[in-house]
């Protein structure tokens, strides 16, 4: 039986309730009362400093997804938020799944940047290719080859699940706000009118690599792995179950890299 820890919901919480500017001692209260989690003085604290850092205006209202397969934990007309807890660790690491809901996003970036590729439907591309992808991997059946644009699909997923470019992002900012288990804070805008994107620019740099599913490091669990300039930008997780997990990892720099590389920007308290 599945253990819902109180703390992925305490961390929402926490983030919702700074952004509306409610006082700390209240905020821990409200905390401690709905989730049993304590918090101290020092994390809320932090955690409205970042705030205050990234400009983030406080909202008219601000509301919780409320369900699972909801693509951000929290949301106002102006900006997105995914909000993890012990994102440390690397049970944590996943950021989202590719869903149906993922590949007009992947075709309207391509449209608009004039990228031509033949792209999939979503049953093609997650039964069929990446479900090809995983099998080879854990069979050991090298070398990896699927077509350039399944390369090129397998790249634009990644800007859509990590909110680079696509629908769910014009006009507004999208910050993924990590707390350690803890409950320190770091937050990442990664897309916003202040942070342009390049598509193509982005195409040209990411390198795929899959694993070889023959040493610890390089197990079948990282099966798509994205590089730019030979630094770890995240994998893709492709599972028997044919679900394909989205991860970033702290552990391997995953969030550093992409900030140290431009494409995302850290939010410093």
């Amino acid at each position: 039986m599945t253990v819902v820890r109180p703390e992925p919901g305490a961390a929402e919480d926490l983030t919702k309730y700074c952004l509306l500017d409610h006082p700390s001692h209240q905020i821990a209260a409200e905390i401690q009362d709905r989730h049993g989690v304590f918090l101290s003085n020092g994390s809320i604290e932090k955690t409205k400093e970042i705030i205050r850092k990234a400009g983030i205006a406080t909202p008219v209202n601000i509301d919780h997804a409320g369900e699972y397969l909801a693509w951000f934990d929290l949301e106002s007309p102006n900006y997105g938020i995914n909000v993890k807890w012990g994102y440390e660790s690397t049970a944590n690491s996943r950021i989202r799944d590719i869903t149906k809901e993922a590949i007009p996003d992947i075709r309207a970036i391509a449209r608009d940047s004039s990228l031509q590729y033949h792209l999939e439907d979503y049953k093609q591309f997650r039964n069929g290719t990446l479900h090809k992808i995983s099998n080879d991997v854990k069979e050991c059946r090298v070398p990896i080859e699927p077509s350039q644009d399944a390369i090129a699909q397998i790249k634009l997923a990644y800007v859509i699940c990590l909110n680079l470019a696509g629908q769910r992002n014009k006009n507004r900012g999208i910050f993924f706000f990590n707390f350690t288990s803890n409950f320190s804070p770091e937050l990442y805008l990664v897309a916003g009118p202040g942070l342009p994107f390049d598509l193509r620019n982005f195409m040209a740099r990411c390198k795929i690599r899959f694993s070889t599913n023959t040493r610890p490091g390089d197990p079948h669990k990282k099966t798509v792995q994205y590089l730019i300039e030979d630094r770890s930008i995240g994998f893709l997780e492709l599972r028997r179950n044919k679900r394909a997990m989205f991860h970033l990892r702290k552990s391997e720099s995953d969030w550093d890299n992409l900030s140290q590389l431009g494409l995302i920007q850290k939010i410093r308290a």
